[in-house]
């Protein structure tokens, strides 16, 4: 255990005590509500796949492990709330109490993040493959296997948590001595100088270049599954107006049968509701990805801003700003699956009665 004692004066934060706690609970009741959502939602999808087989195709291993990393981000994202009540409206010799939310940072916030991060690049390669079945349809089963699908789930969890442990090592918590308190222990949160460099260097590469990727291939891949989506209706509807067209010859005119049929650029309702339910969950995705960058960019605006800064409080703040649409981005999942997917709501609908007993 570290103790050190701190003496050297630092600027002024931004935020002032009192509006830090005003808008962090503004935004931490909200975030509670939201993890237990995510908990519930996310469990239940695990049940669902699970019992349709977790192994039975490449599509259900993906969103098992997405949701298997939406679960974990919701589940570390608990204790944040809590530890903040905790730390400052119980009044407690404890120092795990009086100290709860720092110990909670690199705990379970950082974990986290690289859950959130994980469940990014996993819903990229989700998008990825269904822009393949769809546009080489014939050439699927050569180029989407299970035993690749597998392969690239486990190098996407594997690469983001080797990513992350340089900076876990690099920023651990030391506790000093508050004179203001007789002395008593207080943790801080600490960055080594690498520690500093390697916060710097995650936040451009990860926080804004790497998101910024994501976000290009989720966009061009639902871009090029919705035109296909969109060129495949047409061409069957202009096959069934032909099919139409020589059925009718034979009882009426041509002319009077045209009038009829359906245009070969018309999409079917079915389609419609499917080009409409994809584009609203990429729009939902995409503009959560895009608020993910603030807190990344606020470091190049704000001095100081950082775990261990003296701006930590407004730090603070655009992080669970950000945590808000995570846990979000994270629960909302199950309601997709249940009212888009027949394979999905049968199987929810199968274990219902066992979830009640």
């Amino acid at each position: 255990m570290y103790v050190i004692n701190i003496t050297d004066s630092v600027p002024g934060p931004i935020l002032t005590s009192d509006t830090y706690e005003i808008l962090m609970l503004v935004q931490l009741v909200p975030l509670f509500l939201i993890s237990l959502l995510g908990v519930v939602t996310n469990v239940i999808n695990i049940l669902v796949f699970t019992k349709q087989g977790v192994t039975s195709d490449s599509t259900t291993l993906s969103l098992f492990a997405l949701t298997l990393s939406d679960l974990l981000a919701c589940v570390f994202m608990l204790p944040h709330p809590l530890c903040f009540v905790l730390q400052r409206f119980v009044v407690s010799r404890e120092l795990l109490i009086r100290n709860c939310l720092v110990l909670s940072t690199m705990s379970a916030t950082y974990p986290h993040i690289l859950c959130t991060q994980i469940a990014c690049w996993i819903t990229v390669y989700i998008s990825v493959e269904r822009a393949v079945s769809v546009l080489f349809p014939l050439q699927v089963k050569l180029l989407i296997k299970y035993k690749n699908t597998a392969a690239v789930l486990m190098f996407i969890y594997g690469a983001e948590i080797v990513g992350h442990v340089p900076y876990l090592v690099n920023s651990p918590i030391l506790w000093i001595r508050d004179a203001s308190k007789n002395d008593t222990l207080m943790a801080i949160n600490y960055q080594t100088p690498l520690g500093v460099s390697l916060y710097a260097y995650s936040n451009l590469i990860e926080s804004n270049i790497l998101i910024t990727v994501a976000m290009l291939i989720i966009t061009g891949s639902t871009l090029a599954t919705l035109e296909r989506i969109r060129t495949s209706s047409a061409w069957r509807n202009t096959m069934r107006s032909n099919v139409k067209l020589s059925k009718a010859q034979s009882l009426q005119s041509t002319a009077e049968i045209k009038s009829e049929i359906v245009g070969p650029d018309k999409i079917t309702t079915k389609d419609k509701e499917t080009v409409k339910m994809v584009a609203s969950v990429t729009c939902c995705l995409l503009v959560c990805l895009a608020c993910f960058q603030i807190p990344g960019l606020a470091m190049y605006a704000i001095p100081e801003f950082s775990l261990a800064g003296y701006n930590k409080d407004i730090f603070q703040v655009f992080y669970t700003f950000k945590f808000i649409l995570d846990t979000l981005s994270a629960s909302i999942n199950f309601f997709f699956y249940v009212n888009q997917s027949s394979r999905f709501r049968k199987t929810y609908n199968s274990i219902i009665p066992q979830l009640k007993r």
